[in-house]
Formats: structure tokens, C-alpha cells, sequence
């Protein structure tokens, strides 16, 4: 084991967009500069929104380039002058120039690739595009090469080995993480939208990239099923290709006055935790970071049960109901049942022993062969 005051772990991202995978890796950031390791995120594009949301402690590195592939060059250069441990590295465009570069040293660097997503599902829907073939290629060609594949759950994992045939011994199962504190922290507050201001009716909510897999039009069909039964309002947060299509169908059900898409906001928490219902209507996911994040605010949760990560967050359907993909009916049904849910919401403690980032980082550093940090359940 290395001794974390010895050590300097880099986190390859692509840019600080806000999205899922970003916050993750903010987080693990200022988890492992708290537990001691050195930290640089190293960034394929640099982006300052949030910039401030890292540990003063974390060196931003930016290498200043305009996409994955011509961020090989700065990113040996790098390596070469930090001499990093370990190179964390998210996202299949990041992931492929990480073990490239590695090669390139002679595998002076372990490299260590998370992948999002689940693989085979990614391949099928994206496999009209050029660009998506050729990283499916270089994905098969390459992870088996990193020193370990990172999956968020255990359905990725088997993905992974099913699909692309890496050796399970070379796969680590290590789910994401939250800071339960600081989400809570932010869940409270007031929310300047007509639908929270002297909320009368109860309001749905999704978030997430406005998208074909995340399968919003779904939920807006469900919506109206809901609606047949009794009043309710639909927010669905989020900006995206999709955003024409679904005001169009929005405007072709006639609930332009029931259903808002108010576009990315600073702080969703917020509105996850005055929602009543939070649903996830996605094709296919690795590891939803958002359904856990509406289980820590306390809100209650219909997911999918798509593959992967719904059905390993919700315990099988205890924290939450599961429905099959793109079944309208199954989805109204048990938002309406979740609507009229009074039961207890599901206890903290349990999510937290689990998903809190202090437990995640200790993974982290147990899986890169580091001295385990102290886990705080945060």
C-alpha cells in the first residue's frame, strides 16, 4: 500500500459541464484531498463553472484542447512531469486517451477507466453515428489494457465482461457516491417558479440531459395518464437536442400549462426535494446519479428498470418502484401509487453506509492499491 501523503492521484475529465459524472468526480476530488492525497484534476477543455465547487487544495490542470484525441500530446506531456500514481480517468472519449497515453509511456502511469454507461446499450442506440463506431472500436481494443475498468454497478461490470470480455479479476464494482450533508444543505430553500409558489398541486419531476435515452417523452405520455386522474404538475430540468420535440409534444397533449422545462438551474436539489415524485424514464443508464440524489432529499422515487444501476440504488423496489422501459402505463400507475405513498421515505443511515463519498473514496484508494483512507459517512 502507498501512503496517501506520498501519493498524487490524477482525475482526467473531459470538462466541469455540471453534468452527473462531473459532480461525481468533484466530489471523489475533495473527498481524497481531505483524506490527504495529493489531487489534480486535468481537464481535456478547461470550464470554470464549477470551479467552485473544488477543494482549494486540488491543482486544476488544463490542457487546453478542443477535444479527447488532441489532448494525447498535453496529456503525455503531463504525465510525464507530474508522475502522477494513479490516473483516474471518466468517459469513453477520456477513457481511450488515458490508456493510449499510458502506452505511449510504457506503462510508466496505472491507468484506471470508469465507464458510465452500459457498453452493449450505448453501441446499440448511438450506432448510426461514425464517431460512436470508432469509440466502440478503440473501447474493445483498449480497456482490457488499463490497469483496472471502474464500473458503478454491478450490471455495467457484467456488461463489461459479457459484451466487451474483460476478466471480471480486472473489473472493480465501485458505485458512486454524495455528500448526503452538503445536498441536504442545499435541498432547503426557496424556489422562484410558478409551479413551487403557493404550491397547491403536486409536482413530477426528471432531470437530465434533454436526450433520446433519458426517454422524457415517456414520462410526458405517463404524465398525461396522470392527469385523466387527478391534478398534478410535471418540471423536467435539463437542456438538450430534444428540447424542440418535447415542447412539440407537450403542445400536441395540451398540457402546455401543466408541464415547464425550465432548463438547467444552479441548484436542483431544491427542486427534487419539494417535488413529490421524482422520475427517472431513461433507456439505459451506469449508474443514475440523480435517483440517488432524489432517495437523499427525501423524495419519493419510479425509476426504470433499465439496465444498469435502478434496480441496485432501489434494493429491488424497496426504496422505490421500478417499471419497465417505455411502458406509459406501468409509469402513470406508479406515480399516481407513489403520489398517494405515505409511508416513511427510506432511512438515511441505510444510503449513506452505502453511497457516502467518504465510504466511495476508501474504495477508491483500496481498488488503485493506496492506503485506505478513513472513511467518513458524509
Amino acid at each position: 500500500m502507498v501512503n496517501p501523503v506520498q501519493s498524487k492521484i490524477a482525475l482526467l475529465l473531459p470538462n466541469l459541464d455540471g453534468g452527473g459524472a462531473g459532480i461525481f468526480v468533484i466530489g471523489l476530488a475533495n473527498q481524497l484531498a481531505m483524506d490527504g492525497f495529493s489531487v489534480d484534476l486535468v481537464l481535456v477543455g478547461y470550464d470554470n463553472a464549477s470551479v467552485r465547487m473544488l477543494d482549494g487544495r486540488i491543482r486544476i490542470i488544463n490542457l487546453n484542447s478542443r477535444g479527447a484525441l488532441l489532448a494525447l500530446i498535453p496529456l503525455v506531456r503531463y504525465l510525464k512531469q507530474a508522475r502522477p500514481t494513479a490516473l483516474i480517468a471518466t468517459s469513453v472519449h477520456v477513457n481511450v486517451v488515458a490508456i493510449i497515453a499510458s502506452l505511449t509511456l510504457r506503462n510508466s502511469v496505472r491507468v484506471y477507466v470508469r465507464e458510465t454507461t452500459t457498453p452493449s446499450k450505448d453501441d446499440q442506440f448511438k450506432k448510426k453515428h461514425i464517431k460512436a463506431k470508432i469509440l466502440s472500436v478503440l473501447r474493445r481494443w483498449l480497456y482490457p489494457l488499463a490497469n483496472k475498468v471502474i464500473a458503478p454497478s454491478h450490471g455495467v461490470a457484467d456488461d463489461l465482461s459479457n459484451y466487451l470480455n474483460i476478466p471480471r479479476k480486472n473489473i472493480a464494482v465501485i458505485p458512486n457516491g454524495l455528500n448526503f450533508d452538503l445536498i441536504l444543505e442545499k435541498a432547503i430553500g426557496s424556489i422562484d417558479h410558478p409551479f413551487f409558489l403557493n404550491q397547491t398541486d403536486p409536482v413530477i419531476i426528471g432531470v437530465g440531459r434533454l436526450s433520446a435515452e433519458k426517454d422524457f417523452k415517456t414520462l410526458i405520455h405517463a404524465f398525461r395518464q396522470v392527469l385523466l386522474q387527478r391534478p398534478a404538475r410535471l418540471v423536467i430540468l435539463g437542456e438538450g437536442a430534444l428540447r424542440d420535440e418535447l415542447e412539440d409534444l407537450i403542445r400536441v397533449l395540451g398540457v402546455e400549462g401543466r408541464v415547464a422545462l425550465p432548463g438547467v438551474v444552479d441548484n436542483p436539489y431544491k427542486y427534487m426535494h419539494r417535488a413529490s415524485v421524482f422520475v427517472l424514464s431513461s433507456l439505459y443508464e451506469g449508474f443514475p446519479n440523480v435517483l440517488l440524489e432524489a432517495l437523499a432529499v427525501g423524495t419519493h422515487v419510479v425509476a426504470t428498470d433499465c439496465q444498469s444501476g435502478p434496480r441496485e440504488i432501489l434494493a429491488g423496489g424497496r426504496y422505490g418502484a421500478l417499471v419497465s422501459v417505455g411502458d406509459v402505463e406501468a409509469m402513470s400507475s406508479a406515480i399516481i401509487a407513489a403520489l398517494d405513498d405515505k409511508s416513511e421515505k427510506p432511512a438515511l443511515n441505510a444510503l449513506r453506509e452505502h453511497y457516502g463519498i467518504g465510504h466511495v473514496a476508501s474504495n477508491y484508494a483500496k481498488a488503485l492499491g493506496m492506503a485506505e483512507p478513513v472513511p467518513s459517512h458524509n
